[in-house]
């Protein structure tokens, strides 16, 4: 179990890195460090694959996809290849 919050979690950061330079970018009410608490806020949640909402679990796309949409309101694509190419 503390493998695959290991694992989500460096996901999350490296997808959250590639994307970081567009987030300084971003109004003020949004960015990086609110990104971070808003992932870090989601600690405990079940890891599960394709998992796409806190209720039922997350993946690592799923954990960056719906913290975007939680704390800047952006609405990213569903898988990380796709997120990557978003920014």
């Amino acid at each position: 179990m503390r493998t695959k919050l290991i694992a989500t979690m460096l996901c999350a950061t490296a997808l959250l890195s590639a994307w970081g330079t567009d987030l300084r970018a971003q109004p003020a009410t949004g960015g990086a460090a609110d990104l971070v608490l808003g992932a870090i806020g989601l600690l405990g949640t079940p890891y599960r694959y394709g998992g796409d909402h806190p209720s039922s679990g997350l993946d690592c796309s799923g954990l960056v996809r719906y913290v975007a949409g939680s704390v800047l309101g952006v609405q990213l694509p569903r898988q990380a290849e796709a997120i990557s190419r978003f920014g």
